[in-house]
């Protein structure tokens, strides 16, 4: 066989050395001693037709820099609100306001179980707390149907025994929400009875009688929740209930005189729940959010 040398040839389809070197999309990341090596090119050329240079950025990243969303409150039971980067966004300028919401006092919020107790006990359930609060911040334009999550670093706990710590340590974690204002991205907590009773920090202390102190206990969660309205149980009023039995004398029926004074209480309570929301949504258009 005799081999003689190729006198002209057709231009070949993958690029020539001399042309992926003179290419600045792909040399201009190549250090100046590399670039005029013959070896260092062919490796290049290699690595990039054999779709070994896999790595990219996604859509959004800029090279060297990595943002990471902030999370402040989960929406619904599978959506998350995230504080991005973008300028100049609605999201950006909600997770960035971290309003710290005083507590609106309306009502002793203290109640007792046990022989402290010399009146049938009077609490607002979950439900009618939910309802008064969510009607009442619609009248203002807000709305509270989404339902979430927020995080805090100082989640109060409670105790329930008289005696006790009034504040027996924080913990971290998660917290739901009562309702949600997505558009807002402003939440609230209800403090009913049953939440003091639940965060009750259990120790060596037991006893038969029972103290719930809502008011102390939202003072204390308005301390570490921001864009976080907190109202509690305004609690009932054993006096009226003395006033009551007074009234009545010694003959009364206590059944009725119980659901008289329930049906007085009730009605006052959600008033001065009422009225708890109604100072917040005013705080809110002094502070030009509604």
């Amino acid at each position: 066989m005799k081999i003689e040398p190729l006198r002209s040839y057709d231009t070949p389809e993958y690029p020539t050395a001399e042309k992926f070197r003179s290419t600045d999309v792909l040399t201009k990341y190549i250090p100046r001693r590399w670039r005029y090596n013959k070896w260092v090119g062919k490796v290049l050329l290699f690595v990039v037709l054999t779709g070994l240079c896999s790595c990219s950025l996604e859509k959004g990243e800029e090279s060297g820099r990595h943002t990471e969303p902030h999370h402040i409150a989960k929406t619904g039971s599978d959506t998350e609100t995230h504080h991005t980067a973008e300028t100049g966004s609605d999201t950006e300028t909600a997770a960035k306001r971290n309003l710290v919401i005083p507590l609106f006092v309306h009502g002793e919020g203290r109640g007792s179980y046990g022989c402290v107790s010399i009146a049938p006990p009077v609490y607002l359930s979950e439900d009618e707390a939910a309802q008064v609060i969510r009607e009442t911040a619609l009248e203002y334009g807000l709305d509270f149907s989404d339902r979430g999550n927020v995080y805090g670093e100082e989640l109060p706990y409670t105790n329930i025994f008289p005696g006790g710590d009034k504040e027996p340590g924080t913990y971290e974690g998660e917290l739901p929400l009562d309702g949600y204002d997505a558009e807002k991205q402003i939440g609230f907590v209800y403090v009913s009875k049953n939440d003091v009773v639940s965060w009750h920090k259990q120790g060596e202390m037991m006893a038969s009688v029972e103290s719930y102190d809502m008011q102390g206990t939202a003072e204390r969660l308005t301390r570490t929740l921001t864009d976080t309205a907190v109202f509690y149980d305004p609690g009932s009023d054993f006096n009226t209930f003395m006033e009551l039995q007074n009234s009545a004398g010694e003959n009364a029926d206590w059944q009725e005189l119980s659901e008289e004074y329930e049906a007085m209480e009730k009605a006052r309570m959600l008033e001065d729940l009422r009225a708890q929301v109604v100072d917040f949504m005013e705080w809110l258009k002094g502070e030009g959010i509604i």
